[in-house]
């Protein structure tokens, strides 16, 4: 089930390990994919929460491909829109601004900080709200 899990699509290991600890001490059950084809494996056996995602992923294709490829999943399948968060370097209001327009919902800078996993968690739970899905509470420190 969505209600709780968590996806990060990260090719960094020790990025993507702080992220894991970070939500899982809020409660969250994670996984982890290390390329976008990865990713869209995952999401074809399993729902997620909302799905952190890397711009610049080694391997493969990108970010910005791996969300549009999950979108179109999500539209074939009827399932729910899911939040997707970019993780970027060095990012501004412009590329903030382009990655909106590539079906992102939100995106923020690397790495994940405690104010950054709480906006993330907000952002996932006002969408979800907005569309009278599953909302869930978890402990908010960290």
């Amino acid at each position: 089930m969505y209600k709780n899990s968590v996806l990060i699509v990260e090719d960094q290991y020790i990025m993507a390990h702080v992220m894991v600890q970070k939500l899982t001490q809020l409660g969250f059950i994670m996984a982890h994919a290390h390329t976008g084809e990865s990713a869209i494996e995952k999401l074809k056996d399993k729902a997620f929460y909302f799905i952190l995602m890397d711009i610049e992923l080694g391997k493969g294709i990108n970010g910005i491909v791996t969300t549009q490829k999950i979108r179109i999943l999500e539209q074939k399948t009827g399932r729910p829109h899911t939040p997707i968060i970019a993780l970027a370097n060095d990012l501004t209001d412009e590329k903030k601004a382009y990655y909106l327009e590539k079906s992102f919902d939100d995106a923020i800078n690397k790495p994940l900080t405690d104010d950054r996993c709480h906006h993330v968690i907000s952002v996932a739970r006002k969408m979800w709200s907005s569309n009278n899905l599953p909302h869930i509470n978890h402990n908010n420190s960290l």
